[in-house]
């Protein structure tokens, strides 16, 4: 219902050009949830001992978040202990992947700007764009709609934003972080002396292993590969998700220093904050009210609010949305397809260009063929595509390729001899969700194209 809402509202903008939900069935592990509570207070035991992954200004900081259990503090603790709760900061690192997959898939350029929020955050567009009039997005920046400061003082020397308030990245930071990071012959790394530079100083970062990420390091990964391979597989993920930005922006990425510092005791260098609501951040005892016109995020609203806040502020920009609401763009008619698996109820604006449906395979079908059949079929597919949208399994060659066919084959309905009992679009959506979280293919291949692939293996061609 939040991502609805936000589809309806404040997304119809005509200066978005697209929009991409991030949900649990996105995650790397879709079984992340399901842990036992038990398992879920051994994590949090663990990130609050010493962890010998991080370095010591890391674990002061996860000693402070996880110093308390659920009961001994406030309520908001029961939402850190809750095992969701773990799976939703994973999320974010793994997202990066997701946006640059689905802009590739859609031969898209990078946009100027690159706004990350919470479902349940607001945003004003229009004085976003006023703000942002002067910056150039070639520049490297992060802008942050509520930056906290950690504490310098007890070996904490970053700052990071809360993030359902917004982290803006500009083109030119998304183009660093999609930058190869070539460690072991770094003459050859790139052509660009800008990011030459910055390559340079990433690898001295990976060599520090201030999180446990050098585990995680492939050399020609991105700053994008790595923080989604960690975030989806270090055994215990004690960062919150908001740390990893400020841990990103502080160390991996070169960027423009902000040209004002908006709290006058801030020690940022890189993270750049806007004004936002509560003034405080996160303390709402002394907040200004939020704003439909005067605030640039407005986190932890209703969708209700969301709706409310967008009519009034259309009220005083009509053209604005007007054009959005009623153009033909991938913002509405790929909705179904680049994002991988949000629940959306169709609204009236696209409810005409409905998502395509599979072919129609009838039940009963058997699978007959043999597994070597299927895995020669199914791999040089696989690569071929991988190639074409330039994703994971392009740099992983056929065996890992038949390997992932594979398991692919064993994990699904495609197994040997399997009978076909649901219908059609039950198979083809769960091998969908099967590959997606995986990195195989782009999150976008789940319709018409997935569709006739799986076709295709259950009818032997």
């Amino acid at each position: 219902h939040y991502l609805e809402s936000q589809l309806k509202t404040w997304v119809t903008h005509s200066s978005i050009r697209s929009f991409i939900g991030i949900t649990e069935m996105d995650d790397y592990d879709q079984t992340c949830a399901e842990i036992t509570q038990a398992e879920q207070d051994a994590r949090i035991a663990s990130c609050r001992s010493s962890n010998p992954s991080l370095s010591a200004a890391i674990q002061e900081l996860a000693n402070n978040h996880y110093s308390h259990t659920e009961g001994q503090t406030s309520s908001s603790f029961s939402v850190r202990d809750d095992p969701g709760w773990h799976c939703a900061q994973r999320r974010f690192g793994q997202s990066f992947k997701t946006f640059m997959n689905t802009t590739r898939r859609l031969k898209k350029s990078l946009p100027d700007y690159l706004v990350m929020v919470d479902d349940d955050t607001y945003f004003n567009v229009d004085l976003f764009q006023e703000h942002v009039a002067t910056i150039d997005p070639n520049e490297p920046r992060i802008l942050s709609g509520c930056l906290f400061e950690a504490n310098p003082s007890i070996g904490i020397p970053f700052e990071f934003p809360y993030g359902g308030f917004g982290a803006v990245y500009t083109k030119e930071t998304i183009k660093q972080m999609n930058t190869p990071i070539q460690c072991n012959n770094m003459d050859e790394t790139t052509s660009s002396l800008r990011h030459a530079s910055f390559v340079r100083s990433a690898c001295g970062v990976i060599e520090q292993n201030q999180i446990g990420e050098l585990e995680f390091f492939r050399d020609g990964m991105s700053v994008v590969d790595l923080i989604s391979a960690y975030s989806a597989q270090v055994e215990n993920l004690c960062l919150h998700s908001d740390w990893i930005i400020g841990y990103m922006a502080k160390y991996y990425l070169s960027l423009v220093p902000p040209r004002r510092v908006f709290w006058s005791n801030s020690k940022a260098v890189t993270l750049h904050p806007i004004r936002t609501w509560p003034f405080q951040c996160g303390n709402n005892t002394q907040a200004e009210p939020c704003s439909a016109t005067k605030s640039m995020f407005c986190h932890s609203q209703t969708p209700q609010d969301l709706e409310a806040m967008t009519a009034e502020n259309q009220l005083l920009y009509p053209e604005h949305y007007k054009y959005g609401k009623n153009r033909n763009n991938d913002t509405y008619n790929n909705i179904g397809s680049i994002t991988s698996a949000i629940s959306i109820e169709k609204s009236n604006e696209y409810a005409t260009n409905p998502a395509a449906k599979g072919p129609n395979v009838s039940k009963g079908t058997n699978i007959q063929h043999d597994p070597e059949y299927f895995w020669q079929t199914a791999t040089q597919w696989l690569i071929d595509k991988s190639n074409e949208y330039a994703t994971d399994l392009a740099q992983r060659g056929p065996d890992e390729a038949k390997d992932w066919v594979e398991k692919l084959r064993n994990d699904t309905i495609l197994s040997d001899g399997a009978n076909i009992q649901h219908e059609p679009e039950y198979y083809w959506k769960a091998a969908s969700q099967w590959l997606t979280p995986r990195q195989v293919l782009p999150s976008s291949i789940e319709h018409d194209e997935l569709a006739g692939i799986f076709h295709q293996l259950r009818n032997g061609k």
